[in-house]
């Protein structure tokens, strides 16, 4: 189990790292149609220097499950600090 304090500082990274796997096609989540309901649920908040977090209060409905996932990348993306996540042909499969 790991801490994660839900700060701006802690989610920009994440968050941004996974909208540019999003882009490029590199996330797969089985086709989970309540994940794909979710991530179209987000609103994003920036702050005053430019950092992003998932606003909870201005999306829609439902997050929870893309607040999760942006958290367990946080923990992932800390356990490979000095090297490279991932390769550039990987894809990671959340199911």
């Amino acid at each position: 189990m790991e801490q994660f304090r839900q700060t701006v500082v802690n989610y920009n990274e994440p968050i941004r790292e996974m909208e540019a796997l999003i882009s490029k096609g590199q996330i797969w989540h089985g086709g989970d149609p309540v994940l794909r309901w979710m991530a179209g649920n987000i609103t994003l908040k920036t702050n005053h220097t430019g950092l992003i977090m998932f606003d909870k209060d201005k999306s829609q409905e439902k997050i929870d499950g893309m607040v999760v996932l942006a958290m367990c990348y946080a923990a992932y993306m800390d356990s490979k600090k000095g090297q490279r996540p991932f390769d550039a042909e990987s894809v990671i499969s959340f199911i």
